[in-house]
Formats: C-alpha cells, sequence, structure tokens
C-alpha cells in the first residue's frame, strides 16, 4: 500500500469515528507534507530516515504533532509499523519535563491568576490529563476526582482522575465554565509561556505538563496501576517506553534494595 492510500484510509476512519471536522481537517493538515515527499512510497519500505526528511520541512514546534500524525497512519495498518519510522531526535524532545519543584513553582503563580486558561493549566498540572480530555470532562467533581469522558474517534476510555485538594477549586472553576466558554488552545499556550517567563522557568508546551507529572509520579514511587489510570494508557510497556527517562537511577534501585 502507498503511503498517500494509507493516509486516505486512516482519515476516513478518523471521520468515521465521529471526530469533529476541524479534527479532521488538522489531521490532514499535520499529513500534507509526509503525502507530498513520501506519498507514492510502499509503506513497508519507509524507514525513520524518510521520517526525518518530512520532519525537515516543518516547524520544530510542529514536529511531534507531525510525528504522531504518520505513526497514527502506519499504527492503524499493523501494531509494529509505527516504531520502525519513529526517529530518535523527537523521542528527545517529547521527554521534555519539569521537575516536581519546578512545577510547585509554576503552580504557585498559577494560582495567584483568576483566569479559565490559568484554571485549565492548574488542573493539567495536578491530573496529567490531556488539555482536551479536561475540557470535555463531566461538569463537576466526584469525591475530589475528574471525571474524564470517552473518546472513541481517538480510541480513548473514560477514566476517573484523582485530584490532590490544591486543585479542586480551579477544577471546579474550569467546569463551571466549560464548555459555554472554551479558552482555545492558543490562550491556554499564551498563558503558559507568561508563567513560565514570571517563575524564569524554561519555556515547555502545554503537553509537557502532563508528562511531567507522569515523570513525577514515576521518580516518586507511585503504583505503576495507578499511573497508568492517570495517564489513560493501557499498557504497561509502551508507559515505561515513553517515559524510559524516569526509570529509577542505580543509586535510586540500590537504595529500594537495601531497604528492602
Amino acid at each position: 500500500m502507498k503511503l498517500s492510500e494509507a493516509c486516505d484510509a486512516y482519515l476516513a476512519d478518523v471521520e468515521r469515528g465521529g471526530a469533529r471536522p476541524r479534527t479532521v481537517t488538522a489531521y490532514r493538515a499535520r499529513l500534507r507534507v509526509a503525502r507530498e515527499l513520501l506519498g507514492d512510497r510502499d509503506v513497508a519500505d519507509l524507514v525513520a530516515a524518510d521520517v526525518e526528511t518530512v520532519l525537515d520541512q516543518v516547524p520544530p514546534r510542529s514536529q511531534s504533532a507531525v510525528l504522531k500524525a504518520i505513526r497514527g497512519v502506519l499504527r492503524a495498518l499493523g501494531p509494529t509499523a509505527a516504531d520502525a519510522v519513529r526517529p530518535a531526535r523527537v523521542d528527545e524532545a517529547e521527554r521534555k519535563v519539569l521537575s516536581g519543584e519546578q512545577l510547585k513553582l509554576l503552580r504557585q503563580v498559577l494560582e495567584t491568576r483568576s483566569g479559565l486558561a490559568s484554571g485549565v493549566l492548574l488542573v493539567l498540572i495536578a491530573s496529567g490529563a490531556r488539555a482536551g480530555e479536561v475540557l470535555a470532562a463531566a461538569d463537576e467533581l466526584v469525591d475530589g476526582a475528574l471525571l474524564l469522558r470517552a473518546d472513541g474517534a481517538k480510541g480513548r476510555r473514560g477514566r476517573r482522575v484523582d485530584l490532590p485538594s490544591w486543585a479542586w477549586p480551579a477544577a471546579r472553576r474550569v467546569l463551571a465554565t466549560v464548555p459555554a466558554e472554551r479558552p482555545s488552545e492558543r490562550t491556554i499556550r499564551r498563558e503558559l509561556t507568561r508563567a513560565l517567563k514570571a517563575t524564569g522557568l524554561p519555556q515547555v508546551r502545554v503537553h509537557d505538563l502532563r508528562r511531567s507529572r507522569i515523570t513525577e509520579l514515576l521518580l516518586g514511587g507511585a503504583p505503576l496501576a495507578l499511573v497508568l489510570e492517570l495517564a489513560g494508557h493501557r499498557s504497561p510497556a509502551y508507559l515505561m517506553r515513553v517515559y524510559a527517562h524516569a526509570a529509577p537511577s542505580a543509586e535510586q534501585r540500590r537504595g529500594w534494595v537495601e531497604r528492602g
């Protein structure tokens, strides 16, 4: 099968799955360069270097989204097809995380702000959820937990995410306003940029808050079952592959062995 044919089939599946038109349009845009450069290539012949060629033609801030779309196309053809074309350089970009102390500092700045976007960011820091999941969450907290809705178009199951008590006010503020008033992705990014500048922390993406929270939990020794539930992943192997950078150091492992 040619890559262009695989892209068409993938987009058709996304559309049939009930995705919103703008979501389908976004995926189509992310796949445009890949179709132009590799559309006539057989999928079975693609290697990581081919994807590197595509990523060289898109802005750095868009590379992760483009790679995700390409891997989505290939994953639909088989469980191992996507892994064969994953460039190492994007793996490193995706591992950009804030430490637990840095997250605490960012949280303190956001808590001084009253806007809806700052509330969304606080919930993301506390939950490790995706921004889209938070904006589509059920309209109330249940025993301090956020109820995330299932998304069949993206293969995501509904789940319960327990929040620390410091995040409850922000979560209630968000849930009382969304979806009647929904901040745009641009507004959320701008708020994050301002807060990071105010703290002197390095600039990261909104999605990096999710990675930072999950990394913090793993490094803190949280039970794997809990981290899987919060992250919304089914496979422990997949979780540990994505968050391999959070594996304990040799010194930490030795300390746990000695305590045992």
